[in-house]
C-alpha cells in the first residue's frame, strides 16, 4: 500500500471559500475596531449608507469605463494586425 504524499500535494482554495474568509476577517476587524476605539468613533460618522451607495456606483462606473476603454484599445490593435 502506497503512502499518500500530502506534503507535495498542491491544493487551491476555491473562490467562495476565499470570499468567506475575507468576510469573516473583515467582520472580526470591525468588531476589534469597535472594542478598541470605544467612544472615540466619531470619525465613523462620515460613513453613511448614502455615501457608500454613491461610492459603489462611482466605482462601478469608473471600472466599466476603464474596461470599455481597454476593450476598444484591444479591438483597434487586433484590427490593425488583421490589415
Amino acid at each position: 500500500m502506497k503512502a499518500k504524499r500530502s506534503q507535495n500535494a498542491k491544493t487551491e482554495v476555491c473562490r467562495q471559500c476565499l470570499l468567506i474568509r475575507y468576510f469573516v476577517a473583515t467582520a472580526i476587524a470591525i468588531v476589534l475596531l469597535a472594542v478598541i476605539a470605544g467612544e472615540n468613533t466619531k470619525f465613523l460618522g462620515m460613513f453613511t449608507p448614502e455615501r457608500a451607495s454613491v461610492a459603489i456606483v462611482l466605482g462601478g462606473a469608473l471600472m466599466a469605463s476603464v474596461k470599455i476603454w481597454l476593450w476598444r484599445r484591444e479591438g483597434g490593435a487586433n484590427k490593425a494586425k488583421a490589415d
